[in-house]
C-alpha cells in the first residue's frame, strides 16, 4: 500500500511535501520567538541498487546513488529541507534553488529573525553569497585553499613558525575578490602549526560579517561538524536514504516523509523532552518510549493505555504524555 502511495505522487507533490518540512519548523521558531538561526547545509549520499532512474556514480563517495542537498539548524536539530539529485551531481549544484524558498520563508515571519548559513568550501559560489547577501543573511563558508589565497595571507601570517616545538594558532583577515566575484568580500584565514611539521597549515573562510571577530567566526564555523551527527541520525534512525523504487520521485518522496517524521520527533524533544535528554536518539526513544508492550481499553468514550507495572520507563513515559497534555491548546492554535 505504502509503494502505490509513493509511486502515485509527482515532483509538486514532493514540493509540497518539503513545505510541510519547513512549516513544521518555522512554527517552533514562531511561536518561540527565536531572532537567531544557525543554518547548516551539506549534501550527503544515498545508495542504490540495481538499475534505479538518475542513480550516478559518485567520485568522492566511490559508489553509485543519490547525492541529496539537505539544510538544518544547528541549535534546534530541525531539518529546514532535503533536494533529492542524480548521484554525479556536484555539492553545490542546484543550492540557490533549494535555499532560496527557504530564505524567503523566514522573511514572511512575523518578527526579525537573523539567519547564518553555514557551509563547506563546496558551496564557495558566487551564486549562493550574492543570495544571502539579497535576503541579509549571514553566512560563514569555508573556502578552498589556493595560490592567490595564500600570497594575501602571507602578508598577515608567518610562513614558517618562530618555535617549532610548540604548537601555535595564529588569525589574520584581508579583502579579497576572486575572478568569479564581483565584489570584494572579507577572508578570514586560520594558520596552525603542530609540532614536528615544517610550515603552518592555512584554513580560510569567506564571509559577509564584518563586526564578529575572526577568532569567534572560526569557532562558529567548526561546530558545523555537529551537522554530520544529524544526517546520520536521519539516515539510521529515520531511513532518509532508504531508495528501494525504480522511480526517482518516487525515492524523493520517500527521503521527505522520512524528514516529515524526522522533524516530529525532533519538535517531541524540543517541546516534551527535559533539556537533558533533546539529544537522545530515535532508536532510544523507540526502546523506552514506543516499543513498551501495553494493552488498550475503551471506557467512558475514552481510550487508557494500561502499561505493565514493571515497566521501568513508566514515570518517563508519564512524564513525556503530561507534557504532551500541556501542549494541545499550543497545537491546535
Amino acid at each position: 500500500t505504502i509503494s502505490r502511495f509513493l509511486s502515485a505522487l509527482t515532483c509538486d507533490d514532493v514540493l509540497h511535501l518539503n513545505r510541510l518540512i519547513l512549516t513544521l519548523a518555522l512554527d517552533y521558531i514562531r511561536t518561540n520567538h527565536i531572532d537567531t538561526v544557525m543554518l547548516d547545509v551539506d549534501s550527503t549520499h544515498c545508495d542504490t541498487f540495481g538499475h534505479q532512474e538518475a542513480a550516478s556514480f559518485n567520485a568522492h563517495y566511490g559508489v553509485t546513488g543519490f547525492h541529496p542537498l539537505v539544510a538544518y539548524i544547528a541549535q534546534l536539530n530541525l531539518l529546514l529541507g532535503i533536494k533529492q539529485r542524480p548521484g554525479n551531481q556536484y555539492t553545490s549544484t542546484g543550492v540557490k534553488e533549494f535555499l532560496a524558498p527557504i530564505f524567503a520563508a523566514f522573511c514572511e515571519l512575523p518578527f526579525d529573525v537573523q539567519l547564518i548559513l553555514r557551509g563547506d568550501s563546496g558551496f564557495a559560489t558566487p551564486e549562493l553569497y550574492t543570495l544571502c547577501e539579497f535576503y541579509d543573511v549571514k553566512y560563514v563558508i569555508r573556502l578552498k585553499r589556493n595560490a592567490a589565497l595564500d600570497q594575501l595571507a602571507d602578508e598577515f601570517t608567518p610562513v614558517v613558525p618562530k618555535h617549532f616545538d610548540q604548537n601555535s594558532v595564529i588569525y589574520g583577515e584581508f579583502n579579497y575578490a576572486a575572478k568569479s566575484w564581483s565584489i570584494d568580500r572579507r577572508v578570514l584565514v586560520k594558520s596552525t602549526h603542530q609540532v614536528g611539521e615544517l610550515f603552518f597549515e592555512r584554513q580560510y573562510v569567506v564571509t559577509n560579517m564584518t563586526e564578529a571577530g575572526v577568532k569567534l567566526l572560526y569557532l562558529a564555523y567548526q561546530k558545523r561538524g555537529a551537522m554530520e551527527n544529524l544526517i546520520k541520525e536521519s539516515k539510521a534512525g529515520f531511513f532518509m536514504d532508504k531508495t528501494n523504487s525504480h522511480t526517482f520521485t518516487t525515492n524523493a518522496a520517500r527521503a521527505t516523509i522520512s524528514g516529515i517524521a524526522y522533524n516530529l520527533i525532533a519538535l517531541m524533544k524540543l517541546m516534551a523532552l527535559p533539556k537533558e535528554q533533546r539529544n537522545t536518539t530515535i532508536s532510544t526513544l523507540r526502546f523506552q518510549i514506543f516499543h513498551v508492550a501495553g494493552k488498550l481499553a475503551r471506557h467512558a468514550g475514552k481510550i487508557i493505555i494500561h502499561l505493565a507495572q514493571s515497566n521501568v520507563f513508566s514515570q518517563q513515559i508519564e512524564a513525556l504524555l503530561a507534557n504532551i497534555h500541556t501542549l494541545s491548546p499550543l497545537v491546535t492554535n
